[in-house]
């Protein structure tokens, strides 16, 4: 996969964007897939803004040609509330696209066909990434919202059963995309692949002191969204001391 794949710095990318563009030029779709990429790129502006505002490191920047992903450190290393700010400043950058569309088109740099293109993509790219199917905005905002009720392993499967549900409701009525769908696809067999790291990676996260309301339980995992104390066999456990029995 790396060969075909160009680095620039923290920029990586997929050589399959350039056939992709190549295609635009020959179909005549170009205007589409220049507001696609631009889009897209706002938008993931803005998770980088709302990673470095929190002061998450950015890894890099990967370019597909159905739009951009940044890699950013772990981000259950911060608070709940944090990465919810960095997930949904995606969508948010619907609004500042919208003004930005209607005013290239009342200064005349948009012809009214390029006006309603743009904002048929920009409206696209915010339903499409709150989808709730991984990695998408929609399936870590459903997440976080799940911790508050279940225990991060459980939440990290249920997750996923609902990631691969949409996704197959997504590709029974929507219309062909091909390379969306291999993109999805392969991304829910690596989230599967690599649920024990994630849950591993948790629980390394929890050994950071997190200011949280108590929560006192005796199940075997820890909620995401609170301080556990846990209650198993007459003792008394507190995060640190049960994360020790199982890493």
């Amino acid at each position: 996969m790396k060969r075909f794949i160009l680095k620039l710095g923290k920029v990586e990318i997929h050589l399959s964007t350039f056939f992709f563009l190549f295609l635009s030029f020959i179909s005549g779709r170009f205007q589409s897939f220049f507001f696609l990429f631009i889009i897209a790129l706002i938008h993931e502006l803005f998770h980088v803004f709302g990673a470095l505002l929190f002061k998450v490191r950015v890894d890099k920047i990967n370019i597909y040609p159905f739009g951009f992903s940044a890699k950013m450190g772990a981000l259950v290393n911060i608070e709940w509330y944090k990465e919810l700010v960095i997930v949904l400043l995606g969508p948010m950058s619907y609004f500042f696209s919208k003004v930005l569309i209607n005013l290239l088109y009342k200064l005349s740099f948009l012809s009214f066909v390029g006006y309603q293109n743009a904002n048929s993509v920009n409206l696209f790219i915010l339903c499409f990434n709150l989808l709730p199917i991984i990695p998408l905005d929609g399936s870590r905002i459903i997440k976080t919202f799940l911790s508050f009720f279940l225990t991060e392993k459980k939440c990290l499967k249920i997750n996923g059963l609902i990631s691969i549900l949409c996704l197959f409701s997504y590709i029974l009525y929507m219309p062909v995309q091909f390379t969306i769908y291999i993109f999805l696809i392969y991304s829910q067999s690596e989230y599967w692949y690599n649920l024990r790291y994630s849950y591993s990676l948790f629980l390394i996260s929890r050994l950071k002191k997190f200011k949280l309301f108590p929560k006192i339980h005796n199940k075997n995992d820890l909620y995401r969204n609170y301080q556990n104390i846990i209650i198993q066999n007459g003792k008394i456990y507190n995060e640190e001391g049960y994360i020790r029995l199982f890493l």
